[in-house]
């Protein structure tokens, strides 16, 4: 009778560090959108060309296409607004990469990898 407490204490602490690191993947995916999304309208604003992308008020873009577009954007200094949006630009992008960075450590890690398999999470 005494070790049915313990598996029921270990068994409710698994099922919280499950919750919480899903939660945590969860937050992090939702702020790589949020950043993706406002990279495009900072794009948007700048006035780039984005032929191949819908029309709407924020376009989702992948990142590895943003940094294409910047670069370009850069390299042609094609931007009407000046230095200091391209500049913005620049920091939301690296923020952008600082978060799939830690997305992507956390899900390595090796508790974390676990409950990222068990519940489906990829890399970004």
């Amino acid at each position: 009778m005494g070790f049915i407490p313990i598996f029921i204490s270990l068994g409710g602490f698994v099922f919280l560090f499950v919750i919480l690191v899903h939660y945590n993947l969860l937050q992090k995916r939702k702020n790589m959108q949020t950043a993706l999304q406002h990279i495009a309208g900072l794009m948007d604003n700048l006035g780039m060309d984005k032929t191949d992308e819908p029309q709407n008020s924020f376009p989702v873009i992948d990142l590895s296409k943003a940094e294409r577009l910047f670069r370009e954007m850069r390299n042609s200094q094609r931007t009407a607004n000046g230095p200091e949006s391209t500049k913005l630009l620049e920091e939301k992008i690296l923020q952008a990469k600082r978060i799939r960075y830690e997305y992507n450590k956390l899900i390595k890690t090796k508790p974390y990898s676990f409950v990222a398999k068990l519940l489906g999470h990829r890399e970004i």
